[in-house]
């Protein structure tokens, strides 16, 4: 387990790599932290949130996302990235408008807030992620489980379906696996979403089976749903602006 005073000063609390990052290419490492927040201590969570933010924009940090879920509206999941795994070695950059002291009171509080708490390291499938143009409002995120000795299979999957949605113009996908924090056969897809109404429309899956054509598209779910190990599950973010820092949302 990472230490909690690491953890915690990347914001405490993705997705797929479930969540994009505004950048050319996929982070090489993300940590997804995710915490449910006690319904009366939300507003403490979200004050100590926007205390990270403004450090973050203040060190000119390369992105630091928050989301909120749209089943459980407790349920928060912070995205920040790291360039390699020594990183972690450094201790927490907390920005030079924060001290020591202020840093501990900000942890010792937000500490105060969870119910529960989860940190995971990721790391993004290579020739995926399709880069968003701007950061998407919600993001809809699966989480899949795959079997043994199935992952070059699933990866080369998501790689072909990737090409696919970018010929078709999907404005954000991106797919990750979990290197430390839970199993390393679990992956995170998620998908921009612009409006709830996108989904009265055929979903992207849709569209890419039109234009794969019928053969190719069964045969791309044949070899899907052999690399599963168990059913998927699903579920909707909310891009938390007022407590997120994306440089490409500076003006």
């Amino acid at each position: 387990m990472l230490p909690l005073k690491r953890a915690l000063v990347a914001a405490c609390v993705s997705l797929a790599c479930l969540i994009p990052a505004l950048a050319q290419e996929a982070p090489p490492i993300t940590q997804v932290v995710t915490v449910h927040v006690k319904p009366d201590r939300l507003a403490d969570f979200l004050a100590v949130q926007t205390r990270f933010a403004e450090a973050a924009r203040e060190r000119g940090a390369g992105f630091r996302g928050v989301w909120r879920s749209n089943n459980d509206t407790y349920k928060f999941v912070v995205i920040t990235p790291r360039d390699k795994f020594a990183d972690f070695d450094s201790g927490p950059a907390v920005g030079s408008t924060i001290s020591e002291a202020e840093f501990a009171t900000l942890v010792a509080r937000i500490q105060q807030t969870f119910v529960s708490r989860k940190v995971e390291i990721r790391r993004p499938v290579p020739n995926v992620m399709i880069r968003p143009t701007t950061v998407p409002r919600m993001v809809h995120v699966s989480e899949v489980h795959v079997g043994g000795g199935k992952r070059a299979q699933y990866e080369a999957l998501v790689q072909q379906i990737a090409a696919e949605y970018k010929k078709i113009g999907m404005p954000g996908f991106g797919v990750g696996r979990v290197y430390f924090g839970s199993d390393r056969n679990t992956y995170f897809v998620w998908r921009a979403v612009e409006n709830m109404a996108q989904f009265d429309s055929p979903g992207w899956f849709a569209k890419a089976r039109e234009s794969m054509g019928e053969e190719a598209a069964n045969k791309w779910l044949e070899g899907y749903r052999d690399a599963l190990a168990g059913p998927q599950t699903h579920e909707l973010f909310t891009y938390q602006e007022s407590v997120s820092y994306y440089p490409d949302q500076e003006q």
